[in-house]
């Protein structure tokens, strides 16, 4: 039986009408919790999203919203209002290609260190735009970084290099004297047989790394003290792993993961019907991302985050939150 009590964070998307959502307005979201969080424990959360790169959004084949609210300059603001609101302790962002301009000094302003992982090429680069990656930001009055952060790429089936790939980062959580483990990855995008397998390739290797990563974990902090870095040595770390898988629960990517023997569980878990009406249009099931382009409406989830049920001395529940990009109907 796990030590860390896990709080999850239920969240209802609200579907803005065309009054409620004028421009300048940003969308509302009501976030509610199913289990109240343990006032003695060092609470954590974790927000998780695709913020969908400058370039991409532009010639995406959006067919229900206006190019006005497409464009970057619109874009920026909005993005970091619904990242912040939450107030969340760890951000996972993927198709991330304004981080050195944008999401960087603006994070930092607000208290956050980042780490930034760019892929080797990118499809927005073809509309001008940079190349886009994935990120993760920390608060940096709450964790210290034990190690430089780690970002590389999956290899393809063939063996040469890819082209997504993955970050990880280790931490040392001040507040809860824990290790963290945390990871954020973008897989392979598109449907069919041929992509599925790419995916569950890169799968495969994203949690080797983790595994690697948790039994290798030296606590050898930039910023730590000498007895946390001996307590980050001691500990196995909590392991946190966001991002953009592309594929739904009941996917055998999804069954790789929950299968590993890191034993990792996923925010969905809470809901009932997630794994089996992945593709389903009900008003009650959840989703991550809802687009809805020239060829049809997809509405899934694609989105995901996971967290360790290892066994640790202190208890440290976890408050997950999961965003997404929704369109006005």
């Amino acid at each position: 039986m796990s030590a860390i009590s896990c709080q999850l964070a239920k969240f209802q998307f609200v579907r803005c009408s065309q009054s409620r959502c004028m421009p300048g307005q940003g969308l509302k979201r009501v976030w509610t919790l199913p289990i109240s969080p343990k006032k003695d424990s060092a609470n954590l959360r974790v927000l998780q999203w695709n913020v969908l790169a400058d370039g991409l959004a532009q010639h995406g084949d959006f067919v229900k919203v206006t190019q006005q609210a497409l464009c970057w300059s619109y874009r920026a603001e909005k993005l970091l209002q619904q990242i912040l609101e939450p107030q969340p302790d760890i951000v996972c962002l993927q198709e991330v290609n304004k981080y050195g301009d944008c999401f960087l000094p603006a994070m930092e302003k607000h208290g956050y260190t980042g780490a930034f992982f760019c892929k080797p090429c990118s499809p927005a680069e073809q509309y001008g735009a940079p190349c886009d990656g994935c990120a993760l930001f920390y608060r940096s009055d709450r964790f210290d970084l034990c190690a430089e952060p780690q970002g590389q790429t999956f290899k393809a089936m063939d063996g040469s290099a890819g082209n997504q790939g993955m970050l990880i980062v280790h931490l040392f959580d001040r507040h809860s004297s824990t290790p963290i483990c945390a990871a954020t990855t973008h897989l392979k995008a598109k449907a069919g047989q041929a992509n599925d397998a790419i995916r569950d390739h890169q799968v495969t290797q994203l949690m080797s790394e983790l595994k690697r990563g948790v039994s290798v974990h030296t606590g050898k902090s930039v910023a730590a003290s000498g007895s946390r870095a001996h307590q980050a040595r001691s500990q196995q770390p909590l392991i946190v792993l966001c991002g953009d898988l592309n594929t739904t629960p009941d996917s055998l990517t999804c069954q790789l993961i929950a299968r590993d023997p890191l034993q990792l569980r996923s925010s969905w878990d809470s809901y009932p019907n997630a794994a089996h009406r992945s593709h389903g249009m009900s008003d009650q099931q959840p989703f991550s991302t809802w687009k809805f382009r020239s060829d049809g409406e997809s509405k899934r989830i694609i989105d995901y985050i996971w967290y360790g049920q290892m066994t640790f001395a202190v208890m440290c529940s976890i408050t997950l939150l999961l965003t997404t990009i929704t369109c006005v109907r």
